[in-house]
């Protein structure tokens, strides 16, 4: 869900593939406006890294096995 938010927000505001967008730019303001409805929470109490378009989004429990999926 959030590499594909990345994607639909690069391709609106015309974003290169390296540029990172930030958590308004996805979840808009208020919960409005954004490219994802509701803030993604990590189940296990990570935090989500976006990174840039041509990237995958990270967790920060990564080094402890957990992936996105």
């Amino acid at each position: 869900m959030i590499q594909e938010a990345k994607i639909e927000w690069a391709q609106q505001n015309h974003k290169q593939l390296t540029d990172v967008p930030t958590d308004e730019d996805l979840y808009g303001t208020n919960g409005t406006n954004g490219f994802i409805r509701h803030k993604l929470i990590c189940p296990d109490g990570g935090r989500y890294t976006f990174g840039a378009v041509n990237e995958d989004p990270k967790c920060s429990l990564a080094d402890h096995g957990h992936k996105l999926q």
